[in-house]
């Protein structure tokens, strides 16, 4: 058993992506059977639910927990001068940002949902000196405190948001813009809430949510774990409701783990 947990743990800590600590494994399965696919493995039979548990002792970290990431969180954070200053965590480090920085042009306005820690929201408004909005949204009050003590005060264009990205409408600083979004990028999000009972109905909210803040052409960038054809055909379905035009697998054909779809939005 421990040596599957181990090896479990090394597949999913390839290039930093997870921490080594960390296990994937369907909620409903008990540990101590582990004759258990990979993660990877295991999204692409996507019949139950995920929980992460870490190796050492066995308590369990949900991806989709609201408490849980705000605890991930504070215990990152160390003080320096009165102030919490975040330590960068990467989802998808294996990720070349500058693929999805191509997919957006300089100026407008871009939303980052469930932006957590990443410094591509960072990164951005540096490569685009300042002249493209950004808006870094997480429901962890932690993060976003974090987010705006590290940036606010040098970075003029970016705003800080503590919101629920599934319900983007009753989130004041959102909803009560004067203009829709030109792109909301999404790194990771959806693998989080994919972790959750009733995942499929977030995700769901969450796109709902997102098609109403686009502009007409606006983008959905999604970054995530390989995308199974039963999900593609999901997000497929979903995106002829809320109309969302899906473009799926343009990143680099090398990287076997992460996953670059976009959505265009075709009407408001």
């Amino acid at each position: 058993m421990k040596r599957a947990l181990l090896l479990m743990a090394i597949s999913l800590s390839h290039k930093g992506e997870l921490s080594d600590s960390f296990v994937i494994v369907p909620r409903s399965i008990h540990v101590g059977i582990l004759g258990l696919p990979t993660e990877c493995e295991a999204r692409r039979r996507r019949t139950t639910p995920f929980v992460c548990l870490q190796s050492t002792n066995a308590d369990a970290f949900d991806f989709s927990s609201k408490t849980g990431w705000n605890q991930f969180y504070e215990k990152r954070a160390r003080p320096s001068d009165d102030q919490l200053v975040f330590e960068p965590y990467e989802w998808h480090s294996s990720l070349d940002h500058d693929v999805v920085f191509q997919l957006v042009e300089r100026g407008g306005s871009i939303l980052f949902v469930g932006c957590g820690s990443s410094a591509m929201p960072l990164e951005l408004h540096d490569r685009h000196q300042g002249e493209t909005h950004i808006t870094c949204l997480d429901y962890s009050p932690s993060c976003i405190e974090q987010l705006a003590q590290s940036w606010g005060s040098t970075r003029s264009n970016m705003s800080f948001v503590c919101g629920d990205a599934t319900r983007l409408e009753t989130v004041p600083d959102i909803a009560n813009g004067d203009e829709r979004t030109d792109a909301i990028i999404d790194k990771g999000l959806i693998d989080a809430l994919m972790c959750g009972e009733g995942w499929n109905g977030d995700v769901e909210r969450l796109l709902t949510s997102a098609a109403k803040q686009l502009k007409t052409n606006g983008l959905y960038i999604l970054a995530s774990y390989k995308l199974s054809s039963a999900t593609k055909d999901f997000l497929l379905d979903v995106g002829k409701e809320v109309g969302l035009e899906w473009t799926f697998d343009l990143e680099d054909e090398d990287n076997t783990r992460v996953s670059l779809s976009k959505a265009v939005m075709m009407h408001n």
